[in-house]
């Protein structure tokens, strides 16, 4: 999908972003030109800066998404243990969040919702429908929502599944160090939970 988003919407990605300085936009030297007082010498700067804009694009070296498309990486990643490997923050680099705003909750495609802290993090899915369950090898379920993520019981709570599951839904908690809570529809038993997919 190539939907055209203002660029006040767009993340600008370089392939040094992760070690330099957050406040080393590559942005900056185009947003210098605005400092210039003098028409030409402004419009000047404005088209030179442009044009290695352009350039950094066509090669490579510059790549632009949007918000939506990194919070549905987050999203798809989330409760996911991968070494070595972050997501370009969007509370650091200035879109709105982490003022000391509300909480924000937004609808998933499967009918779930993800509920983002103030900061920005995802803290809460809530309602994701529940597609499938089987127990593994240790006998702890294994669920498999509808977003593609597959949940596997991570201690050794009791744990109702109702023998149709077509219906119900779980809901799934960033708790400390990393780790996760689960439960089924609105029950009060919550269980650990580890993503295994």
């Amino acid at each position: 999908m190539n939907t055209r988003l203002p660029i006040a919407a767009l993340l600008l990605l370089t392939p040094a972003a992760g070690a330099q300085d957050i406040n080393e936009s590559p942005l900056q030297s185009l947003f210098a030109c605005q400092a210039i007082t003098e028409s030409v010498e402004r419009l000047a700067c404005l088209d030179r800066e442009v044009a290695a804009l352009r350039t950094a694009e066509t090669e490579g070296g510059l790549v632009a998404v949007s918000r939506r498309e990194i919070e549905a990486a987050e999203e798809a990643s989330y409760g996911l243990s991968i070494p070595n490997f972050s997501l370009p923050s969007l509370p650091r680099l200035g879109f709105g969040r982490g003022d000391g705003a509300e909480t924000t909750v937004t609808r998933t495609s499967t009918g779930g919702e993800i509920r983002r802290d103030s900061q920005g993090r995802i803290e809460e899915v809530t309602g994701e429908p529940i597609v499938a369950v089987r127990r593994d090898a240790q006998r702890r379920y294994v669920f498999e929502l509808a977003n593609g993520q597959h949940w596997r019981q991570n201690d050794a709570t009791r744990v109702f599944v109702p023998n149709n599951i077509e219906g119900h839904t779980a809901d799934i908690q960033s708790g400390t160090l990393g780790s996760h809570l689960m439960r089924i529809d609105d029950s009060n038993r919550w269980f650990r939970a580890v993503r295994i997919q």
